[in-house]
């Protein structure tokens, strides 16, 4: 590697303990190793030049990620909590909220500005790149929002302060547009024109493929992109970079003009697309590959690499959290150090002696695209399986299937845009006959994300032990250099896929009965499952796809491609919100819900995904009793006719001597009357009323039941107060054990 490389992954080291592991050191540590060094040049010793490389890069990298947090970061604090009157430019066009809009400004503080996210209540608020807004706001700094997992989020991608809107904003049209918001104007610009000439359902699409902005695709479409392995065709990234690039270089043969035409087209669609560490890092690889021949200097990609790396990382230290940097990396990575392996072992097994054009041409380009697809997800699958916990088991061949309609809707979509400008009905001709390809794309890795085995997940312990077994054998493979046989190699890896599965789907049938509560955060999800039975009680919580998704996986992963039955209490969000999706995910045979007005929201539509999945509906009025064998579950009727906690159902699950009680967010009141018409028997289980408040799980219910254990589904740092000390200690009187989904997340017990 050159000088440079060592540099900048020296850098890098001290960047990601920073941000990740250690707390911030005083700048002068950083400068004193950097000093060390420099005075190691004095020696002039060949042999020291790495080691030199390396202290300087580790040295600067330490100073900077502290000086940027002094400077950049810290003062934002001092903002925290604080509400008043605040003015700032609009960088880019509001994007649409659960509960509003959202929108990035350049909020201005006593002669400084820190790019802020501006959350709005209204929807309609029409802001453009370059206005001005006034509005009064509760300014959080970035790294106090929400959970830990989010600061970095915010912080990774520049962010200093969350403000959140009171009132009305105040907003003064730009005069003109500042030279750096033209991007963004543009931006905004092409997605009105993709508005005019593609057919609806095509527009999110391609306002993601061109723009970067996925914020129209609804949840359903996200994850079918994830489980099908091609989240990052409709990811702004380096393969978009390689797109746009390569229809410059058709136009041009001379290297001095190709570098003269590539370098401006690259620069401005990276910053028309926001900048990402993917995009920026890909250009930078680009632009070093343009100019090397022009400067007589050889192409070495680790070198661009590298560069790239430290370019992100001196804008912005806290970048080495941004999922999309450590995405990229890890492709490129991948890419330059295992894909010619792979590419050498197929030209060594599969020769093409004798081929005639073009069939030689399409066997190098299969061979060139698979080697470098699993060179890519060599390196990305753990990064994907931690942030996401979902590991891709088609991927390739999605890839495969779907990459060339997405090089062309590229390519001839940027030309569409480009031409609706001058002539619309000729540029909607074009975006018309795009739209089947786009359809292509979507009908493909729809039908791939819905098999039962697209792909497994991090839930099972089993998975993430295959997943280590898999690096392990991949390590063994390419340290030998003799006798390598792929065949064994893959039927090792399906061996140990099937053994891990079968183990994972045995542990759950295995015991009499085993119940789970979903850590969902503040919400509920119980799964309950014996013999080839499962039933779950509640789909919710704050984010009620993210809830369906997580249930689903969850049944998955336990080899049960449909429920038995699905029991709702209530019609609260953090108890049914997750509902319509698990339907759409899950063959569910019957799902049993509480009487509803027929206006209410979330009852119409869950009784649409309940008839769009063909999932048989049962409205409980009167007490019911279902038998699974040895199992019987006994679903109580509402105790109050009043839509509200007490007009909910309630559940309790016998296996002979063991049982188990969910009362949904039943209140004291209701408990007490709940006793008055059921004989309920001392019980092994009991979930805790709505999430541990102190209105439920009353004094009364604990003496009739005096359970042995007590679960509380319950989220971490909720604004309740949940659970309240009063139920706790309620709890403890009766000597129960307690868990909590807050403190011990996703519980499973068994019996």
């Amino acid at each position: 590697m050159r000088k440079l490389a060592w540099f900048a992954c020296a850098f890098a080291v001290p960047v990601f303990a920073c941000v990740y592991l250690l707390p911030l050191p005083p700048v002068w540590v950083g400068v004193l190793i950097a000093l060390a060094g420099l005075a190691l040049l004095a020696l002039r010793r060949r042999c020291l030049r790495r080691l030199i490389a390396v202290l300087l890069g580790f040295g600067v990298g330490l100073a900077w990620t502290s000086g940027y947090y002094g400077l950049h970061l810290d003062p934002a604090l001092q903002l925290s909590g604080s509400v008043g009157t605040y003015s700032g430019i609009v960088r880019a066009c509001p994007v649409a909220t659960k509960y509003g809009c959202r929108a990035d400004i350049d909020l201005e503080y006593q002669g400084d500005t820190y790019l802020t996210v501006l959350y709005l209540d209204e929807t309609d608020t029409e802001l453009n790149p370059g206005d001005r807004v006034t509005v009064t706001a509760e300014l959080e700094a970035a790294n106090y929002a929400y959970s830990q997992e989010h600061n970095l989020y915010y912080r990774s991608l520049g962010y200093v302060l969350v403000a959140y809107a009171q009132g009305e904003v105040a907003v003064t049209p730009a005069e003109h547009i500042p030279l750096s918001l033209l991007p963004a104007w543009f931006s905004r610009l092409v997605q009105r024109q993709i508005e005019k000439i593609f057919p609806a359902d095509t527009v999110a699409f391609m306002k993601a493929l061109l723009t970067g902005n996925r914020s129209e695709f609804d949840y359903q479409t996200r994850n079918d992109l994830s489980l099908a392995g091609v989240t990052h065709v409709v990811a702004i990234s380096g393969m978009h970079v390689s797109i746009l690039l390569g229809g410059v270089l058709l136009l041009s043969r001379r290297k001095s003009v190709a570098a003269a035409l590539g370098i401006p087209v690259v620069l401005f669609y990276v910053v028309m697309t926001g900048g990402s560490a993917s995009v920026l890092r890909a250009a930078v690889m680009q632009i070093l590959l343009l100019l090397s021949p022009l400067a007589k200097r050889e192409t070495d990609l680790a070198t661009s690499l590298s560069a790239a790396m430290l370019l992100i990382l001196l804008m912005n230290p806290w970048a080495v959290a941004d999922l999309s940097f450590q995405l990229s990396f890890a492709a490129m990575s991948g890419i330059l150090w295992v894909t010619p392996r792979i590419r050498k072992s197929f030209d060594q097994r599969f020769p093409h002696f004798g081929m005639r054009q073009p069939w030689r041409g399409l066997c190098n380009a299969l061979k060139a695209s698979v080697s470098t697809t699993l060179g890519a997800i060599l390196f990305t699958t753990p990064v994907v399986a931690c942030s996401f916990g979902v590991i891709s088991l088609l991927s390739v061949a999605t890839n495969f299937l779907t990459l060339w309609a997405v090089t062309l809707c590229f390519r001839f979509g940027m030309l569409a845009c480009l031409l609706s400008f001058v002539a619309l009905t000729p540029a909607a001709w074009l975006a018309s006959i795009l739209a089947w390809l786009i359809r292509y794309f979507f009908a493909v890795t729809h039908v791939i994300a819905g098999l039962p085995f697209a792909a497994v997940y991090t839930q099972s312990s089993y998975i993430v032990l295959w997943l280590v077994f898999v690096y392990g054998l991949i390590g063994l493979f390419l340290a030998m250099r003799k006798q390598r046989r792929p065949l064994v190699f893959a039927g090792c890896l399906l061996a140990g896929l099937g053994i891990c599965a079968g183990l994972s789907i045995l542990e759950s049938r295995v015991y009499p009965v085993q119940t789970t509560v979903l850590d969902v955060g503040q919400g509920q999800c119980v799964l309950l499952e014996w013999d080839r039975t499962s039933v779950m009680v509640d789909c919710g919580g704050p984010y009620s796809d993210d809830t369906g998704e997580l249930a689903a996986r969850l049944l998955l992963s336990h080899g049960r491609t449909k429920l038995d039955c699905l029991i709702l209490t209530h019609y609260d969000a953090d108890h049914a919100g997750g509902i319509a999706h698990l339907l759409s995910r899950i063959h569910v045979a019957r799902l049993y819900l509480p009487p509803a007005e027929e206006d209410d929201g979330l009852y119409t539509s869950i009784l649409a995904a309940a008839a769009e999945n063909g999932t048989a509906v049962t409205t409980v009025t009167a007490d019911r009793q279902l038998s699974f064998g040895q199992t019987v579950l006994q679903i109580y009727a509402p105790l109050s006719h009043l839509p509200g906690n007490d007009g909910g159902l309630s559940v309790l699950c016998s296996r002979q001597d063991y049982d188990i009680v969910i009362t949904g967010d039943m209140s004291v009141e209701g408990e007490h009357r709940l006793l008055q018409l059921q004989d309920l028997p001392k019980v092994e289980l009991l979930l805790a009323g709505h999430h541990g408040a102190a209105t439920s799980t009353g004094e009364e219910l604990l003496q009739a039941v005096r359970p042995d254990t007590v679960l509380i589904s319950v989220g971490a740092g909720n604004r309740y107060g949940h659970p309240s000390q009063e139920v706790l200690d309620r709890i403890a009187a009766v000597g129960a054990a307690v868990y909590r989904t807050d403190l011990n997340a996703t519980i499973t017990i068994r019996r």
